[in-house]
């Protein structure tokens, strides 16, 4: 199974959060049915890989190919003309290099930040922003994670002290409609000119305190009043890609 889509298959459920269960019953197929595909290395539908992709965004064509989808479907001025070819938009449908349609309504794209870091160590400064845009399934959005596209985008993660929760090199799609303080998610700040990703608590004297999942780092105190703090947006969904890349 190596280098397999099986294996890449099982890469990317390794990296959800959610047990067999909890993905069955998200998708509609049965424990044993993901059990048999990622440790058995049964055949992989290719409704199964629909569902992962409705459900969690899964590159399906990086499952199968090995080849991630980003180029495919990004769009940027300083894209290379090989790359841009390689998807053409038409008044009626998509057609990528494999020469499959895509119903263009389906999907809406947000910008995609690859070199905008939001650390989860010490914070980087944003520089070099793109103009790069991914597309998601609209249903992605209206019932996976019940956000609005308008207003999210995409940012990638560097640093371990976010682990379990997200891995350093994810790519992390940010909700900046989402910005009152809650626990359990994630949330992207700035201070200054740094970035980080971060879990958020309201204290009582005002300050905000910013914590790492990782217990090797302290917690960062921001105090909005005197610091040029801004809470930029809830991470709503993540994928883990190679680092920098």
């Amino acid at each position: 199974m190596s280098n397999s889509p099986n294996r890449r298959l099982k890469a990317f459920i390794d990296d959800l959060k959610d047990t067999y269960d909890q993905i069955g019953e998200k998708t509609g197929y049965s424990r044993r049915t993901w059990q048999r595909v990622v440790e058995e290395g049964a055949s992989i539908k290719s409704e199964y890989l629909i569902a992962l992709h409705d459900i969690y965004g899964a590159d399906v064509n990086y499952i199968l190919t090995g080849e991630r989808s980003v180029p495919t479907w990004a769009h940027s001025e300083s894209v290379p003309t090989s790359a841009k070819n390689k998807s053409v938009q038409t008044s009626e449908h998509f057609v990528d290099q494999d020469n499959i349609n895509y119903d263009p309504t389906e999907f809406v794209s947000v910008p995609y930040y690859p070199n905008v870091y939001a650390s989860g160590g010490q914070g980087l400064i944003a520089e070099n922003e793109s103009n790069l845009q991914i597309l998601f399934r609209r249903y992605f959005f209206s019932k996976t994670i019940q956000a609005s596209p308008e207003g999210c985008f995409v940012v990638k993660l560097k640093g371990d002290s976010m682990q379990p929760m997200f891995k350093d090199g994810s790519d992390l799609l940010v909700d900046s409609a989402r910005t009152k303080i809650k626990e359990g998610p994630a949330f992207m700040v700035r201070i200054d000119d740094d970035h980080y990703c971060k879990l958020l608590a309201k204290l009582p004297d005002g300050t905000i305190r910013m914590s790492s999942v990782n217990q090797a780092y302290q917690p960062i105190i921001g105090d909005p009043k005197i610091d040029d703090f801004e809470i930029i947006g809830e991470v709503v969904w993540d994928a883990h890609v190679s680092p920098y890349v």
